[in-house]
């Protein structure tokens, strides 16, 4: 789950693809949609990642923190979100159709780690 504030105060949160490059979430939005507009008016976001543990019970973690735009997004920053979630093949067709040009990449760096336990 992605939330960022929005400039009247209230918060939005959606539901997002997300891949951790071991330094940033990157996350991947349509230019000039709230979720863009917001996050570079906030300057600053949060992702939520639920998972489950060995045990089967649930699991979650909270990372805040600021937002980078990378604009204009790559065919290879979208084929690496899209391979984690459906494989290398459904990636490359995915890409291969085009869409990555209306397309930015949110960079979120955790400054704030909130686990679920702890």
């Amino acid at each position: 789950m992605f939330a960022v504030v929005r400039p009247d105060g209230r918060a939005h949160a959606t539901p997002l693809w997300f891949r951790w490059d071991g330094d940033d979430f990157n996350l991947i939005v349509e230019r000039g949609s709230p979720r863009h507009s917001w996050s570079v008016a906030a300057g600053r976001a949060a992702i939520c990642i639920e998972a489950t543990g060995a045990a089967g019970e649930l699991d979650f973690v909270t990372a805040e923190g600021p937002v980078r735009v990378v604009d204009p997004l790559t065919a290879e920053a979208r084929y690496q979100l899209w391979e984690r979630y459906v494989g290398p093949e459904r990636a490359r067709e995915a890409v291969g159709r085009g869409g990555h040009e209306t397309k930015v990449l949110l960079l979120l760096r955790p400054e704030t780690w909130i686990p679920s336990r702890g």
